[in-house]
């Protein structure tokens, strides 16, 4: 089973000295703060963090999706405890949200990183520079994702802008609702390699995993697309899953510090109506007023992703 997810003879190695205290190895599949999702040769089992390990483990070794780890795994509980992180091969990292120098670790083990970007207005070749950027100092390989190329009515302008700054990386433009490119993007997805989807919210990751899924695994978000029409950062949200053929992660990334709206309000938006559908646009049209007025603390729903040198 773990093969699938890129177990191989050099984590097997690593994995030696824990194993004799009955540890098993186990991938991260879903991190939520202090909560883990493992895969393990027993199925997912829910983790926490040992009292030990989350002591005496710096700012860096805790575990983030993608991770490898030695856990003590209690099957008929469905929950295991996790005691060592196993040494990672690439490394995403960024500038943690609203410190100066402070690193932060947003995803590891990743072997191609799918950067994707929108054939529409919001198209910026400035951030895929960025992306690529930090994907070469992961030691993650690029390539460059262009979606919804069904709704541009001349995909050749974009496309060579995103190659003019690719430096080499491979350039896929492709639609997921027609289905052109798609075999591109699915063929760089093979056995026991693992795939990040990096982007803003809005561009399509949802449904270039659903689509490379051939079923709907991930919850599409078609609010995103009228909150960038009014140049609002939709709010993030972190997920990942596991293909039939290689490993997949979803990861938003925001090229700014904070969204400019006012922190109390903008969490009163976001929850100002559990019928969004019918008041999504009364709502983006008070979040981008409130931008008017943009205080001192921002909003957390954006974090600056930056090269740590």
């Amino acid at each position: 089973m773990l093969e699938t997810y890129g177990w191989s003879e050099t984590l097997q190695n690593a994995f030696l000295p824990h194993a004799a205290s009955g540890l098993v190895p186990g991938r991260v599949i879903v991190q939520q703060r202090g909560l883990y999702r493992l895969i393990t040769p027993f199925g997912e089992l829910n983790a926490g963090l040992a009292g030990r390990f989350a002591y005496t483990a710096g700012d860096m070794e805790h575990p983030v999706a993608g991770d490898w780890v030695a856990a003590a795994a209690r099957p008929d509980e469905g929950a295991a405890t996790i005691h060592h992180l196993l040494p990672r091969a690439t490394c995403f990292r960024r500038r943690a949200a609203g410190t100066g120098e402070t690193a932060q670790v947003i995803a590891a083990n990743v072997d191609v990183a799918l950067l994707v970007a929108s054939l529409n207005a919001d198209f910026n070749p400035r951030r895929l520079e960025r992306y690529l950027a930090v994907t070469r100092e992961s030691g993650a390989t690029p390539v460059i994702v262009l979606t919804k190329a069904d709704a541009c009515d001349d995909p050749s302008g974009p496309t060579a802008a995103a190659g003019s700054v690719a430096l080499g990386a491979e350039v896929i433009a492709m639609s997921s609702l027609t289905g052109q490119g798609l075999d591109a993007v699915r063929r760089l997805i093979l056995p026991g390699r693992t795939a990040v989807l990096l982007g803003s919210s809005g561009v399509g990751k949802s449904t270039l995993l659903n689509a490379l899924a051939g079923q709907a695994l991930m919850r599409r978000r078609p609010f995103a697309r009228m909150m960038r029409a009014e140049g609002i950062p939709p709010p993030i949200a972190n997920s990942c899953c596991c293909l039939g053929e290689g490993w997949c992660s979803i990861r938003p990334v925001c090229a700014s510090s904070g969204c400019g709206i006012r922190a109390p309000a903008c969490r009163q938006l976001l929850r100002m109506s559990k019928n969004w559908r019918a008041d999504a646009g009364s709502a983006i049209a008070a979040m981008a007023a409130s931008r008017a007025a943009p205080s001192k603390r921002p909003c957390g729903t954006a974090a600056c992703l930056r090269t740590v040198g």
